[in-house]
């Protein structure tokens, strides 16, 4: 199971990457991790990498949903790290996928360094940043299958790099 206070999700290198931003430790609950990168790959190609630390035992069960949906070669955890923003620029994807959050730095940071999003429709901050939809896919809240068809869409589109930057500079 995983942990009720899970939260940032943060994606890999790969043929295709979606990016997550994951805290593994937050007062926000999310989406469970792996099932939308598993979901993904019946589609495509695709790796995920979450940065953040947190407790060894939320590790461990994030580990155990990875292995129990068939992804976990396809999923790296490497913990803290210094500069997300050099693997931000790297990445093919950005996925937000908190229950809640105010103003996400997270998404604001991956679009600063032009890279696609796709956030849920939280109550308040994702909505705003990303223009109610203009600058990536919002999905509801808990529904892992709109996630994974909002992240195969926004991947077959344009990367729109500066557009991503000059709406993060908004703010």
């Amino acid at each position: 199971m995983l942990h009720p206070k899970t939260n940032i999700r943060r994606s890999a290198f790969g043929v295709l990457l979606a990016m997550f931003t994951v805290s593994l430790v937050s007062a926000c609950t999310t989406q469970p991790l792996s099932s939308e990168e598993a979901r993904l790959r019946q589609r495509q190609e695709a790796r995920l990498m979450i940065l953040g630390a947190g407790p060894e035992e939320v590790r461990q069960e994030l580990l155990a949903l990875a292995a129990s949906l068939g992804v976990a070669a396809d999923v790296e955890l490497p913990g803290y790290v210094a500069n997300p923003f050099a693997y931000l620029g790297r990445a093919a994807l950005f996925v937000l996928s908190s229950s809640w959050e105010g103003m996400s730095n997270a998404l604001l940071e991956a679009m600063a360094c032009g890279c696609p999003v796709v956030a849920t429709r939280c109550p308040t901050g994702t909505v705003e940043v990303m223009g109610d939809g203009r600058f990536g896919p919002l999905v509801e809240i808990e529904n892992a299958a709109a996630l994974a068809d909002a992240m195969a869409r926004r991947l077959a589109q344009p990367r729109e790099a500066a557009r991503l930057v000059a709406r993060a500079t908004e703010y």
